[in-house]
């Protein structure tokens, strides 16, 4: 994004995770010079001077600079794409600990391709599975225009070898995004935008994932919907969605399924009391209620929470809390704290935080 502020580099594809109560950690993407960043922070994370930040890769972005983070069971691995040579790269990086180092990553080129959307810089396609794996979804071919692919490793995956990969949909879905996450049960769920009709798509598998034939699907959605897709599980394998639209000043569209979810009369649709920017970012607290965020504006924007605490298949049950002047309406990534409170990153020209209850908004890194 250009802010018409030369010397802010562009951030994006940022992801925000807890270890800990206290214990906070982003990693995000930069592509207009190229360079990918984790940044750390124990308690008083209003103090920019509490973040440690530090570089962990250099890359070409291209046309964006995609990332996709989680936690796993030994530390943080991060999903990036790299355009050396004029050929797309999906990469994968590893770390234990004290993250800000980048000696203390394990970096490696793990398939062909790209994540995400074109011209998305933020796709939740990572996630890491109950048996220490990792899981991913991406776009093959070198210049990521085939279609959405498949890959898991059990270890070592910053190693190309130790991935197995197949083709989950044949289509052409360069300009659409995508979102997995895998349940306590090992079953992974993935939604994926560009579908039949332009709509929105949900896949689910049990076992054995890497064989195309053990995927099952159902239409969730049509009509140029399905924009930067979050989905989470939640109690008793219940299933949380959000997703936006491809054309401006739509509504973000939220929806449950608590079983049957290959069958779409089980699932509830909601629309929120807010308009989706570019990104949409989705999160559940220990109760299992929704918190949803996403942000607008090119530079000083708007970010609202929205919060759901019963029935949230009603537009009325939601509440909205904004807060101005907020990061540049990029990315946006939540974490909740001890108190169940969110914590909140916008990305744009520069890594912008905030927390309640004063919420108050500070430069991360620029």
């Amino acid at each position: 994004m250009d802010d018409g502020v030369t010397d802010y580099p562009s951030w994006g594809g940022i992801d925000f995770m807890t270890l800990a109560d206290t214990e906070f950690d982003f990693v995000t993407a930069e592509e207009e010079y190229g360079s990918l960043h984790y940044g750390g922070c124990v308690q008083n994370c209003q103090d920019p001077a509490r973040w440690m930040v530090g570089t962990i890769d250099s890359i070409y972005g291209g046309i964006g600079a995609n990332a996709a983070s989680t936690r796993t069971s030994n530390g943080i691995a991060v999903a990036y794409e790299d355009w050396q040579g004029g050929t797309g790269q999906v990469k994968v990086g590893t770390c234990g600990g004290v993250c800000f180092l980048k000696t203390s990553w394990r970096l490696g080129v793990v398939r062909t391709g790209l994540i995400g959307s074109q011209f998305g810089t933020h796709s939740r396609a990572l996630a890491a599975d109950p048996s220490g794996g990792l899981d991913l979804l991406y776009r093959g071919a070198p210049n990521g225009s085939s279609g959405i692919e498949y890959a898991r490793c059990a270890s070592a995956c910053t190693d190309s070898a130790s991935w197995q990969s197949m083709v989950l949909d044949s289509g052409t879905f360069l300009d659409y995004d995508d979102a997995l996450t895998v349940a306590p049960s090992g079953t992974i769920h993935a939604v994926i935008e560009g579908g039949p009709g332009n709509g929105l798509t949900y896949l689910a598998c049990d076992s054995a994932c890497t064989s195309r034939a053990n995927w099952s699907s159902v239409q969730l959605d049509t009509g140029e919907v399905g924009a930067t897709p979050s989905i989470q599980v939640g109690p008793n394998d219940a299933l949380y969605v959000t997703y936006g639209s491809r054309s401006s000043g739509r509504p973000i569209a939220f929806m449950t399924c608590s079983s049957g979810c290959l069958n779409v009369a089980n699932w509830t649709r909601a629309t929120l009391p807010a308009n989706a920017g570019t990104d949409i970012s989705l999160l559940l607290d220990a109760a299992g209620q929704p918190w949803v965020a996403t942000s607008y504006g090119y530079y000083k924007g708007t970010t609202v929470i929205l919060h759901c605490s019963a029935a949230c298949s009603s537009t009325g049950s939601w509440t909205t809390t904004s807060i101005d002047s907020l990061g540049d309406g990029r990315d946006i990534a939540m974490a909740l704290d001890v108190t169940g409170q969110p914590r909140l990153l916008v990305s744009g020209a520069g890594v912008h935080y905030a927390q309640r209850p004063d919420t108050t908004v500070l430069a991360v890194k620029r």
